[in-house]
């Protein structure tokens, strides 16, 4: 499958050229087709497999039906991770009118997040606890939502979101289509799914529960004081990384 086989709109199809998308990777070639079907999906490849292209696709194509009230919805476990999303989402989208994004997580002020809903959004990138605050404040309405994103689902679920997913999807349509995408499909996933999609089309990329083999992980310990000092060894020698690098978790002062 190439990217023109899918007849998507002119400036889509543009878009998805000057984003660098050449060729679909084996996930794209398998999620965007069935997409595209409206059907539900569960969805499993390494991290860097091109999931996130994979579910934006279709999520914006259905987006070009319905453009007075949010279509998709796309759940994600962190704001680091939505604000990635979004990220890419803004770049598939330019030029197509109508087409906003709305993002709500939290440790960001929340104001500017209800007043950017009351300005018309079609695609909703969203942590399910900010979500389900602006929800209970009656500022966000899910009633003509097509489809629905849960975004590293085996996260959500370790990080005790499963609930609160439940609960959003009260407020939602009942006819949505549904895409559960995840590094890996550990056990609970599988009552999750049951409860998120019906007849679902099973995609996996890579070995069924295991870590991407692409990725090397190292734990190195070091005490508080010396932390800043160790980072900044690691981050100036050459033979260890070369940017770009990413530093999560860091304190405020480093």
């Amino acid at each position: 499958m190439e990217f023109d086989h899918c007849q998507f709109p002119p400036v889509l199809s543009s878009n998805i050229k000057a984003a660098g998308y050449e060729v679909p990777t084996p996930i794209q070639m398998q999620m965007i087709p069935v997409g595209l079907m409206e059907r539900d999906i569960l969805a499993s490849a390494d991290t860097g497999s091109g999931k996130t292209a994979a579910f934006l696709l279709p999520a914006i194509i259905r987006c070009l039906e319905k453009k007075d009230s949010p279509a998709a919805l796309i759940l994600t476990p962190t704001r680091e991770l939505a604000v990635q999303i979004e990220g890419q989402a803004k770049e598939l989208m330019r030029g197509i009118p109508h087409m906003r994004t709305a993002l709500l997580v939290g440790g960001m002020p929340l104001p500017p997040q209800i007043h950017r809903l009351k300005q018309g959004v079609q695609v909703i990138i969203a942590t399910p606890g900010r979500l389900l605050e602006i929800i209970n404040q009656d500022c966000v309405n899910l009633g003509d939502l097509k489809i629905l994103i849960v975004d590293e689902a085996d996260t959500m679920l370790k990080m005790g979101f499963q609930q609160q997913v439940l609960d959003i999807l009260e407020h939602a349509s009942h006819d949505h289509q549904t895409i559960l995408v995840s590094a890996t499909i550990p056990a609970g996933i599988e009552a999750f799914t049951k409860q998120l999609l019906q007849d679902p089309v099973r995609i996996a990329v890579g070995e069924k529960n295991q870590p991407c083999s692409n990725v090397r992980q190292i734990v190195l310990w070091v005490e508080e004081p010396s932390k800043k000092k160790k980072l900044f060894e690691i981050l100036n020698d050459s033979k260890l990384f070369q940017p770009p690098v990413l530093v999560l978790g860091l304190p405020p002062w480093c």
